[in-house]
């Protein structure tokens, strides 16, 4: 992907070009030399962070592997460095009022777009807002979608593209930002049918009913203004725009995405559903670590005392009818 390109050029720039390491030949390093430059890079440097730290190694890593695999080198000696490990911070999950959007404010920005919706009906990219909200699409695949995606009779939606952002390289280096296209999904798990409740489909509707009142039409997008179609940044700069006119703190559409789907971990949870692999499967996901990790979130902290409290009452109650 082109955005992994452009973080390990950045990546490079940062931890190896002005390093003193970069000018010795790799058959020359031996185990000690790399396991002493990650050791400093950890203690020295700083690259305390998990993440950041295995972005640094994946170029080593991955040079070494190339060079020995093309018999470049006798051997691949990087794979028999070691570093500190332990002194890696361990992956903390960021506050849950800055990843998903409350009960509350979800309310708010849904009634708000559908408000500016109405006020100004070309610009159907408001109601991507709700709908995000009701399915859980990331932004690039919400904003390819088709008219032939959409299966009234089976209320489905199929997703099987993405908007890709696309980049070119100068004869100086300089990558330059070339524009979103529509390209295959982000990975094979995306591709998948997401079941549709009744304002989703209600939403789709209205969307093709606007297109065909003003005329718009860009193939057989959904999303589209001015006859082209309508890309994920704007969608972006609408929902800003909502936050900031409801005094909400900003998030993003990858938040709406984050908020759906820990509502719907909430909803089985309650249900005593404890298999969430249907939830996975909507997301897009190949496995349910990435959705556990990285998508659950409280969206009722503010209640968290009365549903502490009922909980552990209900709790009590239960043990004392089967003393």
């Amino acid at each position: 992907k082109s955005s992994t390109i452009r973080r390990i050029e950045a990546d490079l720039k940062r931890y190896y070009l002005n390093d003193p390491i970069i000018d010795i030949p790799l058959k020359d390093m031996t185990r000690h030399q790399i396991t002493a430059w990650l050791n400093h890079k950890i203690i020295h440097d700083g690259v305390t962070n998990r993440k950041n730290f295995f972005n640094l190694i994946t170029i080593f890593k991955n040079v070494f592997a190339y060079c020995y695999g093309e018999e470049l080198i006798e051997q691949n000696t990087f794979s028999k460095a070691t570093y500190r490990k332990e002194l890696l911070a361990d992956y903390a999950k960021p506050a849950d009022e800055t990843q998903v959007f409350t009960k509350q404010e979800q309310e708010a920005i849904i009634a708000m777009a559908y408000q500016r919706f109405y006020e100004h009906e070309r610009h159907t990219s408001y109601l991507g807002i709700p709908l995000l909200f009701q399915t859980g699409l990331r932004i690039g695949e919400l904003v390819v979608l088709e008219s032939t995606d959409y299966d009234k009779e089976n209320r489905i939606l199929h997703i099987s593209k993405s908007e890709t952002r696309t980049y070119s390289r100068e004869e100086d280096g300089t990558i330059i930002y070339n524009g979103a296209e529509v390209g295959d999904p982000k990975k094979q798990a995306s591709v998948r049918d997401i079941p549709l409740t009744n304002e989703a489909c209600g939403i789709i509707e209205l969307i093709m009913e606007t297109n065909r009142k003003n005329g718009q039409e860009d193939g057989n997008f959904l999303f589209v203004f001015n006859n082209r179609r309508i890309k994920g940044n704007a969608v972006l700069k609408r929902l800003y725009a909502l936050c900031d006119e409801k005094d909400i703190l900003r998030r993003s559409t990858h938040k709406i995405r984050k908020t759906t789907l820990s509502t719907l971990l909430d909803v089985c949870m309650k249900e005593d559903i404890s298999d969430i692999s249907a939830i996975r499967l909507l997301a897009g996901h190949v496995d349910e670590s990435t959705l556990m990790k990285n998508y659950i979130f409280s969206t009722r902290k503010d209640e968290l005392p009365d549903l502490l409290t009922k909980a552990l009452s209900s709790n009590a109650w239960k043990h004392l009818e089967t003393s």
